[in-house]
């Protein structure tokens, strides 16, 4: 009776976020009026998915993975839509900076969730913010999985602060961990 046509199944996302749903309904197959078409995220009722659209959008605030489903309900009973799982990601910056000497440090980050993601710091004398061209120096550290990643970074000046970020990146989507210095 019904599909879930986006998200695609195994869709990658940065935390927090909001994901966008679509439900195809086929019109043949319902059986007399259609009453309500409902999100299930891990089994649990999300949101409406409202005619005529049937779209909507439902939150993930931390890493793991969100199995979803639509629940259509009709004269003839209740449906249920297959399995559609999305995996959310976080980047933060445990275990922070360790200052090596004057002039290089060590920066930390922590990517979280399933997946794999491009880790990319960023540094330099102010806060960059979220625009990877706001930095003065940036370096990947390649596609990585869960885990504490560290780089050595040289070249600083001696007695100003440093400010950093990290940031995933997969395919389309991104995420920013906090500032630190």
């Amino acid at each position: 009776k019904a599909a879930i046509l986006y998200p695609p199944n195994g869709l990658t996302v940065f935390a927090p976020c909001s994901v966008p749903v679509l439900v195809s309904i086929d019109p043949a197959q319902v059986q007399g009026a259609l009453q309500s078409v409902t999100l299930l995220v891990n089994g649990a009722p999300s949101v409406a998915l409202p005619p005529p659209a049937f779209t909507n959008t439902f939150g993930m605030a931390t890493s793991g993975v969100a199995t979803l489903q639509a629940r259509i309900v009709d004269s003839g009973g209740t449906n249920l839509t297959g399995s559609v799982q999305v995996n959310a990601m976080t980047v933060d910056l445990s275990p922070g900076v360790v200052k090596i000497n004057d002039v290089s440090a060590e920066l930390g980050a922590r990517l979280r969730g399933p997946g794999s993601a491009e880790l990319i710091f960023y540094w330099g004398p102010a806060d960059g913010g979220y625009d990877p061209g706001g930095w003065a120096r940036s370096q990947s550290i390649g596609v990585q999985t869960s885990g504490v990643y560290r780089l050595a970074v040289g070249d600083l000046p001696a007695d100003a602060p440093i400010y950093y970020r990290c940031r995933g990146l997969n395919g389309a989507t991104s995420g920013w961990s906090e500032l630190n210095t």
